[in-house]
Parts: structure tokens; sequence; C-alpha cells
């Protein structure tokens, strides 16, 4: 598959699922000691059980909500249309990569 094929679909993936979050558990997100509350003020992901070290990733879920994951979407659909020259951004390909799930991907 060519890089703007690659960055399209992931864009396409990106976007169900945070549309789909997003009727769930609106955006912003917010962290509420070891939670996630949605707008709604919903808990989206719970880590008051996690023992020690175990709510490090929380500040990082909060931050990739669904408004996020929708802005990256619209980047990747923008950077398969290449820039001045045609080039597609190798960082965008790395993301679509992970989105993905494909071998090769920067992890």
């Amino acid at each position: 598959m060519n890089p703007a094929a690659t960055l399209v679909l992931a864009a396409g993936k990106l976007r169900l699922a945070a549309e789909n979050a997003n009727r769930l558990h609106p955006a912003p997100w917010k962290v509420d000691g070891r939670v996630v509350r949605s707008a709604r003020d919903y808990i989206v992901v719970d880590r008051s059980t996690a023992g020690r070290d175990g709510d490090l990733d929380i500040a990082l879920v909060a931050m990739m909500h669904p408004g996020a994951a929708l802005a990256f979407a619209d980047w990747l659909e923008d950077a398969a249309e290449g820039d001045a020259c045609g080039e597609v951004n190798p960082y965008a390909v790395a993301v679509a990569q992970q989105i993905l799930g494909r071998e090769g991907s920067r992890s």
C-alpha cells in the first residue's frame, strides 16, 4: 500500500473510533485523581485500584480524548495529500502505521 493510502486508511479507522468514543464519553476528558472523566463526568478510565505507579498513563489517556483523535485524523488526511513537492511526511506515515498495527512501525 502506498503511503498516502496508508494515511487515509488510518485516518478513517481513527475517526470512526473517536466518533464512537465521543458518543459514549464526550470530550474533553480530565484527570480526577486516578480516574479520567468525560465531559459528562462519566468515568472513562479508573486506575484507583492500580498498584504503585499504576496510574502513570492517566494524563496521556486524558490528553488523547476523542477531540484529539479527530484532530489527528484530520492531520493524517491532510498529510496524505503531500507537501508542495508531493512528498508525504514520514512521521505521519509512522503514526498511521501505529494506528493500523503494522509491522515496521515505531514503538
